[in-house]
């Protein structure tokens, strides 16, 4: 809980910056993804497959975003969003630690993404 509440507050720091170039833009994006994919692999760990849903497809908004504006950066992105799509399908079919390993592969590209 505590290393959310740590991400959380970097999100919304970030997030009070503003967002006035397409760089920024790209890493408020991928900051946003993040946050949501870490609350769908906290939900997804809860047994919460609704809630990892719908983290997962928000997660899954703001990686697109994220690739749209940010070439370089696609590559990562792109497989997080696989990860994303792969947590998604396994918390529908109740797969929770396959739901959730995936969403934790999501984190991990996304956080390649900001290098």
């Amino acid at each position: 809980m505590k290393k959310l509440m740590v991400l959380m507050s970097f999100i919304i720091s970030l997030v009070l910056l503003g967002s006035t170039n397409t760089a920024f833009a790209a890493e408020h994006h991928a900051a946003m993804a993040l946050e949501h994919a870490a609350m769908a692999t906290s939900h997804g760990e809860m047994g919460h497959n609704k809630v990892l849903i719908e983290h997962a497809k928000e997660a899954l908004k703001h990686a697109e975003a994220s690739a749209a504006v940010h070439k370089a950066r696609h590559d990562h992105l792109m497989k997080a969003q696989k990860s994303l799509k792969e947590s998604m399908m396994h918390a529908n079919k109740g797969h929770k630690d396959l739901a959730v390993k995936a969403a934790k592969e999501s984190i991990k590209h996304i956080h390649k993404s900001f290098n």
